[in-house]
């Protein structure tokens, strides 16, 4: 209720100081944010940050298309007397008004009042000092540290002809290990209920792949250099069809010159009945929401189908693209500083009926793909360049020595017809995903993919 004054109240007031034959008001935006993140050393000490913020996002756009954004923080008192006057200085038009004579409920006044659920942290801070002791006993001479992550948002949008609400609770942990020796591995998970951090079932597979990373991460040899087939761990694929596949099937990069899948909207691009979905609705994921940050209700959006390219990421400034059957409401922001953009929110690949032990069984000299990073990617060529942070050799179908850090080149259409398998198994990834300088919570879900070939260079 508070955030739906706070967007509805500077919302009509903007739209009362603005000469409507001239500019007019396109939609307003309100958010109130808080994040928490506690970081615990192992077996040293914990340390707790916690931060909260408040404001407005109004973009106003004049009858020959400019569009100029207003955006303001703190009470709401202030809130509006600051949008309204960076309005005079923006649209020249001056108009009568007066602030103080503006009707607000007294319990908006400040930033302390507006919508506060208060931070999760105190209903499982017991499970995170287990989990604490636990990891820093079991894992006798490893140092460590475990960083327990909460953001919280409530959101309103008012576009002149709805409104509507959201509140979005995200929490995460992540365990960073360091050998004696100074390898290093980690890994992490969402946290969908926050009793999640006493279950061993959900704790206890975080601290064995951190564990298995690190102890490898000791024993690394220089990986080849070549073209070789590559198999991707379940959580390396999701990090791969992120940048292949969902960033070249966002509305904004599509029309600043085209992508190399846009252009093959209904068309094939795998041999393999690939299917990849993006979907902000999944339940307690990193990426979720109930509405975008213009307001509209979360969808599913295919993008590809059995191998054909068929939908986009849109927002409500680009609207649909041509050819594509499905296009998803998607538009996302950092915060309420910046104008949204379309961009990703849970992407997963549908898992196929292969199993990998068949997959690595079959294959004499390959690379199995644990760990992924984000790279480069031309849109526009289809160029890329990956970096994989560790894996393993496959020799003579059996996984051999641990690989250290190399880049991955390839071109996105050869990689997409060149999958030979997917498999039955699925990970999942959580990270955040930059773009034009704005980062937002990405999650990304898959099983391990076999890909016939591609360009391997040791870093």
């Amino acid at each position: 209720m508070k955030m739906r004054l706070l967007a509805t109240q500077v919302a009509a007031a903007i739209d009362a100081a603005l000469d409507g034959s001239t500019w007019y008001r396109v939609d307003t935006f309100a958010e109130a944010r808080r994040r928490t993140v506690r970081t615990t050393r192992l077996g040293v000490d914990s340390e707790t940050i916690t931060g909260c913020e408040t404001g407005v996002h109004t973009r106003v756009a004049s009858v020959n298309g400019e569009t100029l954004s207003i955006v303001a923080s703190g009470s709401l008192p202030r809130v509006l007397e600051d949008s309204l006057d960076q309005l005079d200085r923006l649209c020249v038009t001056r108009r009568t008004y007066n602030v103080a004579t503006m009707p607000y409920s007294g319990a908006e006044r400040s930033l302390e009042s507006t919508e506060d659920t208060g931070s999760g942290l105190s209903l499982i801070e017991d499970g995170l000092t287990d989990f604490a002791e636990t990891a820093h006993s079991t894992l006798d001479g490893f140092a460590g540290v475990l960083t327990f992550s909460e953001l919280e948002r409530t959101i309103a949008a008012d576009d002149g002809r709805s409104y509507v609400e959201d509140r979005q609770v995200h929490r995460r942990l992540h365990l960073q290990l360091i050998t004696s020796a100074g390898g290093m591995g980690e890994d992490g998970i969402v946290l969908r209920e926050p009793g999640d951090v006493s279950d061993p079932s959900v704790t206890g597979p975080l601290l064995a792949r951190a564990h298995r990373r690190a102890a490898y991460s000791d024993h690394q040899v220089p990986s080849p250099d070549g073209c070789l087939p590559v198999v991707f761990a379940g959580a390396a694929a999701g990090v791969l069809i992120h940048e292949l596949v969902g960033h070249l099937l966002e509305a904004d990069i599509i029309a600043s010159g085209g992508t190399v899948l846009a252009d093959r909207l209904g068309s094939y691009v795998c041999k393999m009945p690939l299917t990849i979905v993006d979907d902000p609705t999944l339940s307690g994921r990193w990426g979720s929401f109930t509405y975008d940050d213009e307001g509209r209700l979360a969808s599913p959006t295919p993008l590809l189908v059995d191998g054909v390219v068929c939908g986009v990421l849109t927002d409500r400034t680009r609207g649909p693209v041509a050819g594509a059957i499905y296009s998803g409401h998607n538009a996302r922001r950092a915060s309420v500083q910046y104008v949204p953009l379309p961009r990703m929110s849970n992407v997963s690949m549908f898992a196929g009926t292969d199993r990998l032990g068949d997959v690595i069984s079959d294959l004499d000299n390959a690379v199995y793909c644990d760990e992924l990073t984000r790279g480069q990617v031309d849109p526009v060529t289809g160029h890329f360049a990956l970096n994989m942070i560790s894996g393993r050799a496959i020799r003579s179908g059996r996984l051999g020595e641990y690989l250290g850090p190399a880049i991955l080149t390839g071109d996105v259409l050869e990689v997409l017809s060149s999958i030979r398998a997917v498999c039955d198994d699925s990970d999942d990834i959580q990270t955040l995903c930059g773009k034009a300088g704005q980062q937002v919570l990405v999650e990304m879900n898959a099983p391990s993919l076999f890909v016939g070939a591609l360009e391997i260079r040791r870093s």
